[in-house]
């Protein structure tokens, strides 16, 4: 029997979240007790809903109370992305221990057949350490991994960071005009082939045990927001471990519900976006290359 693991991290709309546990739920026989399931499967749900009441955050957990296998961690900081999942992953090893290890937006939801089947499969035939699966956004009807088959250059990451100061200072003339550019921005094309040493797509990523087994961390250098992938990238390099993305798996990604729940508009989730990309850019360029 193989164990696998999700860390989920909440924020928003509970009924988002819902619809991704539910998902989870669904992938096999999954009882309240999990004795009848072929896998074993466990959840732990990052409430990083840190500005809500707890009234309003046991909504989510009474959901599902009496799943042994679901577990809460509520955090009470302001906290960002990578932080509030590397809470979620020391919780999930301490509590089950899994085999495999998913990492997943709450807007991701898992409706293929078989996931855990084909999971297993391509682990043992291709010995991946880290595995990136098709993610599919349902709204923009793209697919999203990779996001790139390298790491970012230097020139990259300094052109990035000052396009992204530049925008913050001439804001309030400028960003309609971002808006717009950053629209058009994404992957229409579909990459039909098993490819290695890519960079995953941040939304949903599964590890094996030789990764979590010797790991404290999943994301580290932490960035708030953004670059996770690319510095997780580096690290996999470093260390020797294995990064494939598989287009046989698929997850589906109602993109951007999480992130827009953040913020009051369009003008603030722009600025929110471009604070933390040239913040998370330069934490990047330290890292890869000390400065």
């Amino acid at each position: 029997m193989t164990r696998f693991g999700f860390i989920i991290l909440h924020y928003g709309d509970p009924e988002v979240t819902f619809r991704c546990i539910d998902s989870i739920l669904g992938l096999n026989t999954f009882k309240k007790d999990d004795s009848e399931a072929s896998d074993q499967c466990f959840v732990v749900i990052v409430d990083n809903d840190s500005h809500k009441s707890d009234e309003e955050r046991n909504i989510l957990s009474e959901k599902y109370t009496g799943y042994e296998n679901i577990d809460f961690l509520r955090i009470y900081d302001k906290t960002g992305f990578s932080h509030a999942n590397n809470l979620g992953f020391k919780r999930l090893m301490e509590k089950f221990s899994p085999d495999f290890t998913v990492v997943a937006n709450n807007d991701i939801t898992f409706e293929q057949s078989g996931f855990f089947e084909l999971c297993k499969e391509s682990h043992a035939k291709y010995k991946w350490t880290l595995l990136s699966p098709d993610v599919f956004s349902t709204d923009k009807k793209q697919h999203q991994s990779p996001i790139a088959f390298k790491g970012r250059e230097k020139k990259e990451l300094d052109f990035t960071i000052k396009i992204n100061e530049m925008s913050l200072m001439t804001f309030p003339l400028t960003w309609r005009a971002v808006s717009r550019t950053l629209e058009g921005y994404g992957n229409d094309s579909f990459l039909q082939k098993i490819k290695f040493d890519i960079v995953p797509c941040g939304a949903c990523i599964i590890f094996a045990s030789d990764f979590t087994d010797r790991e404290t961390d999943i994301f580290m250098p932490e960035t708030d927001f953004y670059y996770e992938e690319y510095i997780l990238h580096e690290r996999c390099r470093r260390a020797g471990y294995s990064i494939m993305y598989d287009p046989s798996i698929q997850v589906l990604h109602a993109d951007g519900v999480s992130t827009k729940g953040r913020t009051l508009d369009e003008k603030e989730r722009l600025k929110f976006l471009l604070k933390n990309t040239a913040r998370s850019a330069r934490i990047y360029r330290k890292f890869m290359y000390n400065r």
